[in-house]
């Protein structure tokens, strides 16, 4: 009965679970906030924090997912300076984009924060928050965590972080503090969650790494990686595409609406992502294994692990769905206050949304795995689209209601094309299908 998951399930346990504790903490935090903060002080704040990340994950490359897959080459050979020369070039990766996408929000900051109603107290906390991404993100040592399936470490960081975040939150809302230091000491938070991870990564991985990572030159780097340049664009313009609607639907909307409105919607974003929070990074534990199974020319026991992933969570998004039905208006009312009732439906709505994402997250990793990132591009691209085009039209008649409703369409769109994909991938005769 287990085999469809590839023994995997060890690992997923640690993620699933550590990732619950992890939503548990940020529902915590979230309702801190909200209730400190009112509607229009937390989107405020989401908006000063959302305008920095914006620059951040436009403007920087994750190598993650290319260094698990030629990592997964090159970490056995007897040869190690391949294995290192990719390390140091994700490394370099990292602290070039996100030093150079910080550097570049800061000043972009004085001719388009007028855009998104920003004065100046608002670009001073947008400053706050673009001084916390000079910190470079960790995505090289994310990687290494995956790649040798130190799943448990990775995941203690993570609770280390949410916990902070909890705490410092907690410690504010009973201080009766205000927006300015609840925008410093999320600021404070980002740069930790940032150095937490490349700080534990390389106290625990040294001994998987070994000696020489600083004498290494990048010098044959595209010789020894072939497509390494091509399948890390592709990867990240896909990341991008699908991930658009989390990373910059407050940035659009901030455009279009204000404050008040503003936080109710993102309440509502952030109560329906609860469950995919919990349930995507499952994709971390199992595309190592989903790379090895199509590497192997074992097709037949992919399809099996993915279907099986699959089903899952379509059964835990159903479930998701009856509770809030049953429990959520008033649960809504009761952690967060009265002033957020308005968010009931927008998070109904967009709670179909992320299961529908969910239900079908895994086949990001599988099409990734077998080569298909162009086509997958082309569906993350035309999902952003369904949301990002009608938006401007939609949100001046209907409000908040409207972008809501659109994350449902979003995730039908995504769902539809990405398994389709993926069917068809599997009529290829060169993956053999049956093969066991």
């Amino acid at each position: 009965m287990l085999q469809p998951f590839e023994g995997i399930l060890g690992n997923v346990g640690i993620v699933l679970s550590s990732n619950a504790v992890i939503a548990g903490l940020g529902f915590l935090t979230l309702a801190f906030v909200s209730q400190a903060l009112g509607p229009a002080g937390l989107g405020t704040l989401v908006l000063a924090e959302a305008y920095a990340r914006a620059f951040d994950t436009l403007l920087r490359l994750e190598p993650t997912q290319a260094l698990i897959r030629e990592g997964t080459r090159h970490r056995a050979a007897a040869d190690r300076s391949p294995f290192l020369r990719l390390i140091k070039f994700g490394l370099a990766l990292d602290v070039i984009g996100s030093v150079g996408a910080a550097v570049l929000a800061m000043v972009s900051l004085a001719y388009i924060g007028g855009w998104f109603g920003f004065g100046d107290d608002e670009i001073g906390y947008a400053l706050i928050f673009c001084a916390a991404m000079l910190v470079p993100a960790p995505t090289t040592m994310i990687g290494l965590f995956r790649l040798f399936s130190r799943f448990k470490a990775y995941s203690r960081t993570l609770v280390l972080s949410a916990a902070l975040r909890a705490l410092a939150s907690g410690i504010l809302f009973l201080a009766g503090a205000g927006l300015e230091a609840f925008v410093i000491m999320t600021a404070v938070m980002v740069a930790v969650e940032r150095l937490l991870p490349s700080v534990l990564a390389w106290a625990i991985l040294r001994g998987h790494i070994g000696p020489g990572l600083a004498r290494t030159p990048l010098r044959g780097i595209n010789a020894e990686n072939p497509g390494l340049w091509r399948f890390i664009v592709m990867v990240n313009m896909n990341a991008q595409a699908r991930s658009s609607i989390r990373r910059y639907d407050v940035i659009a909307l901030g455009t279009l609406i204000g404050p008040a409105e503003l936080g109710l919607y993102i309440i509502a974003r952030r109560i329906s992502m609860v469950l995919f929070r919990i349930g995507a990074p499952l994709q971390l534990v199992a595309y190592p294994r989903i790379c090895e199974l199509v590497n192997d020319g074992k097709i037949q026991r992919m399809v099996r692990m993915v279907l099986a992933v699959c089903g899952m969570f379509l059964a835990a998004s159903a479930l998701a769905v009856i509770a809030y039905l049953a429990v959520g208006p008033y649960l809504l009312v009761t952690v967060f206050g009265a002033e957020y009732s308005g968010a009931t439906s927008l998070v109904l709505y967009q709670l179909i949304g992320a299961c529908l994402l969910l239900s079908s997250t895994i086949l990001n990793g599988a099409l990734q795995a077998l080569r298909k990132e162009g086509q997958l591009l082309a569906v993350s691209i035309v999902a952003s689209l369904s949301f990002f085009l009608p938006l401007p039209f939609i949100v001046p008649a209907t409000g908040v209601v409207g972008a809501s409703l659109l994350h449902m369409l979003v995730g039908l769109v995504w769902c539809a094309g990405a398994g389709l994909i993926f069917y068809r991938s599997l009529t290829i005769p060169s993956f053999r299908p049956g093969d066991v």
